[in-house]
């Protein structure tokens, strides 16, 4: 799926905002609990490219990319880094990582297409 030009944007917004606060993780979740409301997957998975990006893949300055190859260990150490960050933000109840994210959004789909919640639960025993 081909991302639009307003979708883009909103993902650079969002890698701005991350790149704003830097390295400390602290300000980060301070920036980003401010907006605890409107944090939706697609911003939820920008954040997470973007401390990549920022903490592998840019210089110091983050105006700039590093001309560097990394090891695996340094790239699978970045990501588990980004996955703790991610999975620990102190304004996400942890147990919201253990819900199937398909079925609840599937879910709220079908509820704001105006589909009973009776007709929703036949669906799900019919499974």
């Amino acid at each position: 799926m081909k991302l639009t030009k307003k979708q883009l944007q909103e993902i650079q917004d969002v890698e701005k905002k991350v790149a704003s606060v830097c390295d400390n993780t602290d300000e980060i979740f301070d920036e980003i609990s401010g907006q605890e409301q409107n944090i939706t997957l697609r911003g939820f998975l920008a954040l997470c490219f973007a401390d990549v990006d920022i903490f592998l893949l840019q210089d110091e300055s983050q105006e700039n990319d590093n001309d560097k190859l990394y090891t695996k260990e340094e790239i699978r150490n970045q990501l588990e880094s980004t996955m703790y960050k991610m999975t620990n933000l102190p304004f996400i109840d942890s147990s919201l990582y253990h819900i199937d994210l398909f079925g609840a959004l599937g879910h709220q789909i079908l509820r704001n297409s105006g589909f009973s919640e009776k007709y929703i639960k036949s669906l799900e025993k019919n499974k």
